[in-house]
């Protein structure tokens, strides 16, 4: 017959081992799958760089970079994933690639003074996914167009973005003097922001939104969003030749 005081020992030991192995710990410390494997098209791609988005600021410093290792290296297509976990609720995701609009790997970055990347120009052939609601998904979508640059902007559409308007921060702005900086991809047919990395001077004041922001300006220009996530993470890829 077990006492007591034996079993009160046995229970005892039992925890210590399980914090040991740490069996408490397990599940929430478990890795995530990755969801940029569920698209399938991104498993031919290459990845560029890798970049957490909770500790963005104006001198970027990626989590991965390889842009040096594909320096030289011809592809066709480019490709963005940017994952945010909001404060309360459900994960965000959007995957968007396009036909290339540079031959330089290195230049598929956030658009910094010192990367030179900086880019006004429609994209071809956008395949996108996403679970954001509302978002147009598909294959082979056109209206596709990429506002790029490190400085200001303004609303005027200088770039003639069909469906722009002059009147809000949209899909289609005018870039000028100062160090704002936006990186967004949009699909002008419609009328639709996919995804916004602005104002990155300051990582928790940065405007960052997955679709057109619910309020304010629709490219999420002043929305200081980056507080409502607790995490936030963008790759870039290509699709080598």
């Amino acid at each position: 017959m077990i006492m007591r005081g034996t079993v009160k020992m046995i229970k005892r030991i039992a925890v210590i081992a399980m914090m040991a192995v740490g069996v408490g710990t397990f599940a929430a410390d478990a890795p995530k799958a990755d969801a940029l494997a569920n698209i399938p098209e991104a498993k031919d791609y290459q990845l560029v760089y890798d970049l957490d988005l909770m500790k963005v600021a104006r001198d970027i410093v990626y989590d991965a970079d390889n842009s040096a290792k594909l320096a030289g290296k011809a592809f066709d297509r480019i490709a963005y994933f940017i994952e945010l976990q909001p404060n309360e609720g459900d994960a965000q995701y959007l995957y968007v690639s396009m036909d290339a609009f540079t031959p330089d790997a290195a230049k598929i970055g956030v658009p910094t003074v010192a990367s030179g990347n900086t880019f006004q120009m429609p994209v071809a052939n956008m395949n996108v996914v996403s679970n954001v609601k509302g978002i147009v998904t598909g294959t082979g979508l056109k209206g596709g167009n990429i506002e790029f640059w490190p400085t200001n902007y303004g609303q005027g559409n200088s770039a003639k973005v069909p469906n722009a308007d002059d009147a809000t921060f949209d899909f289609g702005d005018t870039p000028s003097p100062g160090d704002y900086g936006s990186m967004q991809v949009h699909n002008s047919d419609a009328k639709q922001t996919l995804f916004t990395l602005s104002h990155w001077i300051t990582e928790r004041n940065a405007d960052i939104g997955i679709g057109n922001a619910p309020s304010g300006q629709p490219d999420w220009t002043f929305s200081a969003a980056a507080k409502n996530f607790k995490s936030m993470r963008l790759r870039m890829l290509v699709h080598l030749k």
